[in-house]
């Protein structure tokens, strides 16, 4: 039987201190028909010299060089668009993947005829505690609103039927705008209910940042992504604004009332 190629894209900036944990645990896939798309965004430490010491005699990778910092969004736009898999899967380079996450998620695609899928993972420090994020079972563009549940490294999507799909060009939260995206095309997405992967927290990554950006970031993907977002706005601010304040501290009621949903 043919095994789909999967495209799996990593922006890198200056990621020398986890870069190689990170390819390592694409490597170790049980699932091997892949490549490796990274997008080096002007790094300007260690990161070239790890990448292509690693991949000296593997060609499974394509590694692409920036020549300016454009940010995560630009370069996940590259990688999308460099991409020759049938599917199209996401890992930072700094997050892992459990080795048998492509395998056990392009079956429940294939099974399921899934165009567009997520899992848990879990969320994951330099001391090694551990926090396992629950998903809704399935999502679209108007459950999406209040929140964004999908964590980048748990995505892949079915690029044979979607195509390319780009990115809204914004530094914070453009994953989200991302999915909202693809919604657009697929109609829907689906949980694989298992954590596949290690989320690593880090209070300098983009996806942290204070609370004012943070909010100023949501508004900017709800304009980017909906056309009446004026109206959006007052409607999904409040319930937004309980999530972001509490749902660390409150995880374990998060995941007890979404598993539900």
């Amino acid at each position: 039987m043919e095994v789909d190629l999967v495209s799996i894209i990593m922006p890198c900036f200056n990621s020398e201190k986890h870069v190689r944990e990170s390819i390592n645990s694409v490597i170790n896939q049980t699932y091997k028909n892949w490549e490796l798309i990274i997008i080096d965004d002007a790094s300007n430490d260690s990161t070239l010299e790890i990448v292509k010491n690693i991949f000296k005699n593997d060609s499974r990778l394509n590694l692409i060089q920036s020549e300016s910092h454009n940010g995560a969004a630009i370069s996940r736009n590259i990688g999308i668009n460099a991409a020759k898999g049938s599917y199209v899967a996401f890992l930072d380079s700094d997050d892992l993947w459990k080795k048998n996450k492509l395998q056990k998620q392009i079956s429940f695609m294939q099974e399921n005829n899934y165009v567009f899928t997520y899992t848990y993972y879990d969320n994951f420090n330099e001391v090694g505690d551990l926090r396992l994020v629950k998903c809704p079972k399935s999502l679209n563009r108007m459950t999406m609103i209040f929140m964004n549940p999908i964590g980048a490294l748990t995505v892949i999507y079915n690029k044979a039927e979607l195509g390319n799909i780009n990115i809204k060009h914004i530094k914070k939260r453009n994953d989200y705008a991302l999915w909202l995206e693809i919604l657009k095309k697929s109609k829907s997405a689906h949980n694989l209910p298992e954590s596949l992967g290690l989320y690593r927290e880090s209070k300098n990554g983009l996806s942290g940042g204070s609370r004012l950006k943070q909010i100023f970031y949501y508004w900017k993907v709800l304009r980017l992504s909906f056309k009446y977002w004026l109206l959006l706005i007052p409607l999904s601010t409040p319930i937004y604004l309980i999530i972001l304040f509490f749902k660390k501290q409150l995880l374990w009621l998060y995941n007890l009332l979404i598993i539900r949903i």
